[in-house]
């Protein structure tokens, strides 16, 4: 058995990578003695393992609640969980399948301080791992791969994680795709986030990847009273230094005030009297009664406190206080001096030794607080990793606000604990950027690189039409784009579209309009531009059903324009008189219902009247929205803020689904969605840059 000297901390991470054929799940339940684990993989009907998986996690969570506080050893506690999970296992046995190639594995895994025990249904892996070896521990590989399944849990292991090893639990696919010596290298040389995040890296990149889940545990030690002891001394240093310096000062002081006490006591013991004196004369008084008498004493102390009010008056009267006891010393006898000496010397060791127990119990004391605080955040961190995994947002937020005032309360005073807090600090921002469903693409792929403009002319439009992506100068010219980047077509815009500022995407066309509010038609399928007779004054618009809807820049309202061919009707108002105007509207779009978009949120509006809609917060808040962006074929709203970088995606609920940000563009010109495929094209300066926009978020 294993005896540390510190405390061991444990870091937990998971990872589940379903296909459309198999279902993975990997759950932590933290309790207050130890951490259930739980790893599975269904290779059943859709609607036959949704009924499995929620029969066997619900009877998981009332054991648990039943044993998570029951102080036994690892292999019991995790013995009176199998007991009625066998039960519910026997009564599905024949989902099993074949035994030698079962439809589901199974492993659960109870961890308490060092003490593990695990039990395994199926061809779960358990991997401990440290820089120098790597060990499957519940059986040698051959074994493992080759023995009859049963259909429930029939053997259970039990044993000692050493501070320094790492557990990895894995369905069978991982070992098909790493060799043990990656295996070693990957997780022992990284955090248990960090490592599980390069191995979804690298399965995300296969063409089809295999289910695959892992639950990754590393063990380790905090040094915490090693520096509590290095705190304590480095503050009994700065005492020491401190009376060091004020030692010299303090010795000559009194050593100048004995000298004249000296001097003061021999001229008065040498003086003789010269007859010069004033005698004293006694007057009869009237005796003071007692209430007099205390009133007499606060009176004189009140003008002592006083008196004592400057500083040269207070260092007189503690010189001449000096003086006095100096002389009263110099008058004891030999032997009362000793005495009086070792009375002090014994006060002073026994005040030592009640100031040695006051630092070893504050010693005490503060390593407990902070052993306590590091045990509670951790078990905090793991819960939110659970409740995440079940989709549960709101307890996560709880839980992270509550982690967040623990964190801010954890003393971070020496190098070691300032290096603990800053990984509990790292881990809770990724927690938070989870919370965020926050994604920072820091080094998005160059998808094209457009010609140089020439004449004065710059890149300033860009659109998606269908799988077509379309540039728009700044003066006369038009580029179409293969699906490679490259560039396909250049086609000179007539002289009245010169100075295009905006574009509205429809059906197979795109409507260009200039900064005089005239009008063109390019048609996809000829490659041609037709200048339409109508004008029209829009701020933003969209096309649904053969009518453009647009918002007008100077009457703040909605106005909708039939377009047949290459004519476009006369506009007729949209949005009905009864809803006024709308002064802060910045972008439109149309999917059958029309949402705005201002600086800060989205209206949504049908048969021109305003819809209860909102949606969810998002943190940063939204406050400078540019651009909307949906259609009818896809399921999201697309709002972008130029200033900041960022792409928000909520469904048409209102449920917030990911934000994007691109923190390493120097600037941005415009922006292109491709709802079908689900890309954002970003045009910055001759670039444009592709971004694949619901990109799993970094864990």
């Amino acid at each position: 058995m294993t005896t540390n000297k510190f405390p061991v901390t444990t870091k937990v991470a998971t990872l589940a990578l379903p296909t459309r054929e198999a279902h993975v799940a990997a759950t932590v339940w933290p309790g207050p003695r130890g951490m259930l684990l739980f790893l599975a993989e269904l290779n059943l009907a859709p609607q036959t393992r949704q009924e499995f998986l929620q029969k066997i996690n619900g009877e998981i969570e009332r054991v648990w609640q039943e044993v998570k506080l029951m102080p036994q050893s690892a292999d019991e506690i995790l013995e009176t969980i199998i007991v009625p999970i066998n039960n519910q296992l026997a009564s599905s046995e024949r989902l099993l399948g074949n035994p030698l190639s079962p439809r589901y594995q199974m492993l659960l895994a109870y961890l308490s301080g060092q003490k593990i025990a695990l039990a395994e249904l199926g061809l779960i892996d358990a991997f401990v791992i440290s820089p120098n070896k790597l060990n499957n521990v519940l059986v040698a590989s051959s074994q493992h791969r080759g023995r009859k399944q049963s259909g429930t849990f029939d053997n259970l292991i039990s044993g000692e994680l050493i501070p320094g090893e790492n557990l990895l639990l894995a369905t069978p696919a991982l070992t098909d795709y790493f060799s043990w010596d990656r295996l070693r290298q990957l997780i022992s040389d990284r955090a248990p986030g960090q490592a599980l995040r390069e191995i979804e890296r690298y399965m995300l990149q296969l063409k089809t990847h295999p289910p695959l889940g892992l639950i990754c545990l590393k063990m380790s030690l905090a040094s915490d009273i090693e520096s509590t002891d290095s705190s304590i001394s480095h503050l009994l240093n700065t005492q020491a230094q401190t009376d060091s310096l004020l030692q010299p000062k303090l010795i000559s002081y009194l050593k100048s005030k004995f000298t004249r006490g000296k001097a003061t006591a021999n001229k008065f013991t040498t003086t003789e009297s010269t007859g010069l004196t004033k005698p004293i004369t006694s007057t009869k008084e009237k005796p003071a009664g007692g209430l007099t008498l205390i009133f007499g004493k606060i009176s004189r102390g009140f003008k002592r406190l006083a008196w004592l009010g400057s500083r040269e008056s207070a260092k007189a009267t503690i010189a001449w206080w000096l003086e006095a006891k100096i002389i009263q010393w110099r008058r004891l006898a030999k032997s009362k001096r000793a005495i009086l000496l070792l009375g002090l010397v014994i006060l002073l060791a026994f005040s030592q030794s009640i100031v040695n127990l006051g630092r070893n119990r504050i010693k005490s004391v503060d390593s407990e607080y902070y052993n306590q605080l590091v045990t509670e955040i951790t078990e905090k961190q793991a819960e939110i990793e659970g409740v995440l995994i079940y989709g549960d947002h709101d307890k996560a937020l709880i839980l992270f606000n509550e982690v967040k005032a623990k964190l801010e309360q954890l003393p971070h005073n020496t190098s070691s604990r300032q290096e603990q807090w800053q990984a509990l600090q790292a881990n809770l921002s990724l927690l938070a950027r989870r919370l965020q469903y926050l994604n920072e693409v820091t080094n998005p792929e160059a998808w094209s690189q457009l010609p140089a403009p020439t004449n004065n002319q710059s890149w300033g439009q860009l659109a998606a039409l269908g799988n077509q992506i379309i540039v728009i100068g700044s003066k006369d010219k038009l580029l179409t784009l293969s699906a490679d980047g490259k560039v396909k077509d250049i086609i000179s815009l007539p002289g009245e579209l010169s100075n295009t500022t905006k574009t509205i995407p429809l059906q197979n066309d795109l409507l260009l309009i200039n900064q005089d509010n005239k009008t063109g038609l390019y048609t996809a399928s000829t490659n041609k531009i037709s200048v339409l007779t109508q004008n029209l004054e829009l701020q933003d618009g969209g096309w649904y059903q053969g009518g453009i809807y647009y918002l007008s820049q100077t009457s703040r309202t909605i106005w909708r324009a039939g377009l047949q061919g290459t004519t476009l009707a006369s506009p007729t108002r949209w949005l009905r008189s009864s809803q006024g105007e709308l002064p802060n509207a910045i972008s439109l779009i149309v999917d059958g219902s029309i949402y705005v978009a201002t600086a800060t949120g989205v209206e949504k509006y049908n048969r021109g009247l305003k819809q209860d809609f909102n949606i969810a917060p998002v943190n940063p808040p939204l406050n400078a929205i540019t651009k909307i962006y949906t259609a009818s074929d896809t399921d999201y709203l697309y709002l972008w803020e130029k200033n900041n970088k960022r792409l928000v995606v909520y469904d048409k609920t209102g449920k917030l689904i990911i934000q994007i940000t691109l923190p390493t563009l120097e600037s941005t010109t415009a922006v292109a969605i491709d709802g079908v495929n689900k890309l954002l094209y970003v045009l910055s300066g001759n670039t444009i840059y592709r971004v694949p926009i619901l990109a799993p978020v970094t864990r």
